[in-house]
């Protein structure tokens, strides 16, 4: 693209709509340095029951040769539903008791699409908000993953959420998540309560 070249757009078909059947789904590319090709990952709809909970792992290979998109396979997980919006101080003034009733001023948490990936030493970590419950409600949450073997059999080494069981006033949204050198993870994310 930089000298001008002419380029010959390719598309992959890697999921579809539950409702629509139509081409639709939304990857995160793990992020890496210094290293040959891409991986993906992708968060299944818990909204489609036929789907289950699931991390899809993809790998795209020499993206200006070759071109190849492939499937490397995925993983169930722990279930997981849509998150709720989030509460905030003073969104919820006098008389309003929750974010769908109107004059609520709650923070739009948006869906269990996966929001980041990091790839290094061999797996894939990822992380997106989900709905969990704590003291009984439904509230947002992270939920993250590493995902190992690569390129074979997907496997799940290790899951978590970020969340407190408890206490049904913290709500967390919007991971970001990296890698250093040496293996060691950071997670951040929004919060309110």
């Amino acid at each position: 693209l930089y000298a001008g070249i002419n380029t010959v757009p390719s598309m992959a078909v890697v999921g579809n709509d539950p409702g629509t059947g139509t081409p639709a789904d939304s990857l995160t590319p793990a992020r890496a340095v210094g290293v040959p090709g891409m991986y993906f990952v992708s968060a299944s709809n818990p909204e489609a029951p036929a789907l289950g909970s699931a991390i899809t792992l993809w790998k795209w290979s020499d993206p200006f040769g070759a071109n190849v998109f492939t499937r490397q396979g995925s993983v169930t997980v722990s279930s997981y539903t849509q998150p709720p919006s989030g509460i905030q101080l003073g969104g919820l003034p006098a008389g309003v008791t929750n974010c769908e009733q109107s004059g609520a001023a709650c923070i739009e948490t948006n869906d269990t699409r996966n929001v980041t990936a990091y790839w290094f030493g061999g797996a894939v970590w990822a992380a997106h908000t989900v709905g969990c419950t704590q003291g009984g409600a439904l509230a947002p949450c992270v939920q993250w993953y590493e995902v190992g073997n690569l390129d074979g059999a997907t496997t799940l080494l290790q899951q978590g959420f970020v969340d407190n069981p408890a206490n049904p006033g913290r709500q967390r949204y919007f991971p970001s998540l990296a890698v250093d050198s040496t293996g060691s993870v950071v997670l951040g994310y929004g919060y309110s309560s």
